[in-house]
């Protein structure tokens, strides 16, 4: 008995099928992100700007087309971001951030007198940062803040 792996010509691997397979699952993560305003209209184009910059002309024709059509009706989006959330509350300008790549959540308030004072917190994931910034600003809302 040997431990040895022969392959023969059917087992080849295909890896124009792969590359595809894999460029067309980066575009779906991104712009399945960006749809629920998870990533910044920037950070998705930026995103799928790698993909291009990386595999175009690597891709096949269709993948490649899909690639290019993503690109730009990312460019031509008219979503807004959904942070920064900017707040008026009782004299005071409440900002709200969220780094998902940090899985970190910042606020501020800042004063009639511009000093400003911060809080950060960090997640265990992108779910838990999002869901607490929400929370945060639904918080606001009830408490009488206006969002601007």
């Amino acid at each position: 008995m040997t431990d040895e792996t022969t392959y023969h010509d059917d087992d080849a691997f295909d890896f124009s099928e792969e590359l595809d397979r894999k460029a067309l699952e980066a575009i779906e993560q991104i712009v399945t992100k960006f749809e629920k305003k998870l990533l910044t209209r920037s950070e998705a184009f930026v995103g799928i700007k790698a993909v291009f910059d990386t595999a175009y002309g690597l891709l096949s024709a269709d993948v490649s087309e899909t690639l290019n059509t993503v690109l730009t009706e990312i460019q031509k989006s008219e979503q807004t971001d959904r942070f920064p959330m900017l707040f008026a509350h009782k004299g005071l300008v409440v900002m709200i951030k969220l780094d998902l790549f940090s899985c970190k959540m910042t606020y501020s308030a800042i004063k009639p007198d511009g000093t400003k004072m911060d809080k950060e917190e960090v997640f265990d994931n992108e779910q838990e940062a999002l869901k607490a910034a929400l929370t945060k600003a639904v918080i606001f809302v009830k408490n009488g803040a206006k969002q601007l």
